[in-house]
C-alpha cells in the first residue's frame, strides 16, 4: 500500500453484499 501525503484510496470489496466502493482515506501523516 503506498502512503501518500494527500492520501490514500482505499478499494474496499463487501464480499456478503458484493458491492465495490472507493473510499479516500487522510492519513494522519502530518503528525510528527
Amino acid at each position: 500500500m503506498a502512503s501518500n501525503g494527500r492520501g490514500n484510496f482505499l478499494r474496499v470489496k463487501c464480499l456478503d453484499c458484493d458491492n465495490e466502493q472507493i473510499i479516500f482515506d487522510r492519513a494522519a501523516s502530518d503528525v510528527k
